[in-house]
């Protein structure tokens, strides 16, 4: 046991040495010529709202310059979500039963539907606005998972049926992919925006950025659906 204590020891000793010496080697902050001050950066910038159509160059770099890396952090959010539910659904049933403060009721009744609303706002209006899919999502999929904490599960569930979590969960994605078919389809890279000719409206209205609103419809959905998918999952184990 001592060894082993030893040799766990050594083994931090030498993470931390790396770590030390990693950090200790990385540019000064601030400097202009960093290595993160390159060409690409400054394409970014200077292109992002001629280019995708969107004023939030967040957006425009997640769902068009960087597309591919968006639809596989999709393909690796279901990939996580089926693991889960392979390892933990029971297929019992239950889970926490419904709280019994009527105060708290009410109130998640007047405050809940808007949150929900404010999450769909947040997806629509993320090429426009700061926020885009990944952050309405989580707004929506809690939104949920806060109904489900107050009411029950059972309620929860009738609100938002196991089907339709399957239905979202699996077809998220290859809605990613159907819009990435339009490139294709016009005879360009694939997940091609303003390079197949979409037309990316006008900037700062709800119909700019061609693709990419679209697309964050899809991302926001799959997004919530995980949340909601494994707090259910979840709470049917704990039960």
């Amino acid at each position: 046991m001592r060894f082993r204590n030893l040799c766990f020891l050594a083994l931090a000793l030498l993470v931390a040495y790396v770590a030390i010496m990693t950090v200790a080697e990385l540019p000064p902050y601030g400097r202009p010529d960093n290595p993160v001050h390159n060409q690409v950066a400054e394409r970014y910038i200077d292109g992002a709202l001629t280019e995708t159509g969107a004023l939030n160059m967040v957006t425009a770099i997640v769902l068009d310059y960087r597309a591919y890396d968006t639809m596989f952090e999709t393909i690796v959010l279901f990939t996580a979500t089926l693991a889960v539910v392979i390892t933990l659904k029971t297929g019992k049933g239950g889970g926490p039963r419904a709280m019994r403060d009527f105060i708290l009721k009410r109130a998640a009744a007047l405050i809940l539907p808007f949150i929900f609303v404010y999450g769909i706002y947040v997806i629509l209006h993320g090429a426009v606005s700061p926020g885009g899919s990944f952050a309405g999502g989580i707004i929506v999929g809690l939104s949920f998972v806060a109904f489900a904490t107050i009411y029950g599960i059972e309620k929860g569930k009738a609100k938002l049926p196991e089907q339709v979590l399957v239905w979202t969960e699996s077809y998220g994605t290859l809605w990613y992919g159907l819009m990435g078919m339009v490139g294709l389809g016009r005879g360009v890279p694939f997940l091609a925006n303003k390079l197949a000719g979409v037309d990316l409206g006008t900037p700062g209205t709800l119909a700019s950025g061609g693709l990419i609103p679209l697309i964050g419809l899809g991302v926001g959905i799959r997004v919530a659906s995980t949340i909601v998918t494994l707090f259910f999952t979840m709470m049917e184990e704990e039960s």
